[in-house]
């Protein structure tokens, strides 16, 4: 039976995701938002507007070599990193979005409004290209604030050969952000795809990435945003993923701290 126009090609079946078919309505916001804060300006930390990172994978279950070949294409570099568990050291930086749904109201206790009141104030948003680009190496990256969810790279296909390279474009196809008094974080489906012939294989491949933050002080008195990042594979068959089977489940620590 032929898919019917701008729907979803398994709405019938439990447990399939629709990988090849755009679904807009499971975008609940334009991107992963953060608070407006960890946007640095250059007067107030150094004249640096980056943070300083450090990540860590702290545990791999189930397929290791496809944990091992998502991590990397979503912007690990040198896989020992992640076989060996080793730190990576890499900068981050926030840009305010500029799109409509990334405002929010944050009640400072000063307002004196009856039935409550705040500042309102714009969320920033992770700088997907220069993330890339500084863990990785990741050259012409293409990533707007826009469009969030679209990323693409050209990276080195192995950690032992510079010159065979691969470009791969992330996707995001299901996306939700979690705010409360505990911290804020983001889910989000990314459908993975090299766009030319590498060792990763002319595969889509398909991760939920899920990230928790709360921010803190340092024992310096230095602004830090402490994270975990969990995130599971699934198996793609024809363009459908079976997001109730988890192939792999890679958990990983990451620090960002103000300069």
């Amino acid at each position: 039976m032929a898919p019917m126009l701008g729907g979803s090609r398994v709405e019938e079946i439990g447990g399939g995701f629709d990988i090849l078919t755009p679904q807009p309505l499971l975008l609940k916001s334009s991107d992963a938002f953060f608070p407006a804060s960890c946007c640095l300006t250059v007067v107030d930390n150094n004249n640096k507007t980056s943070w300083n990172v450090q990540r860590a994978v702290t545990s791999v279950e189930g397929d290791v070599g496809q944990a091992g070949v998502v991590w990397k294409a979503l912007g690990g570099d040198d896989l020992r990193s992640f076989t060996d568990k080793l730190t990576e050291v890499y900068e981050a930086r926030f840009v305010p979005s500029p799109n409509d749904d990334a405002t929010y109201v944050f009640d400072d206790g000063k307002s004196t409004t009856t039935g409550g009141g705040g500042k309102t104030l714009r969320s920033s948003v992770l700088d997907r290209g220069y993330d890339i680009a500084s863990r990785c190496g990741g050259t012409n990256v293409s990533w707007d604030a826009q469009n969030g969810g679209d990323l693409s790279y050209t990276t080195k296909s192995s950690s032992s050969s510079s010159s065979s390279m691969a470009v791969m474009e992330l996707k995001v196809m299901q996306r939700k952000n979690d705010s409360s008094e505990q911290g804020f974080g983001s889910d989000e489906l990314i459908r993975i795809h090299p766009a030319s012939n590498s060792i990763f294989g002319d595969l889509y491949r398909v991760a939920r990435v899920k990230r928790r933050f709360r921010r803190d002080f340092d024992a310096n008195g230095n602004r830090i945003i402490e994270g975990l990042e969990i995130v599971t594979t699934y198996r793609v068959l024809d363009g459908i993923a079976g997001i109730e089977m988890p192939t792999s489940t890679c958990r990983s620590r990451i620090r960002m701290t103000a300069p």
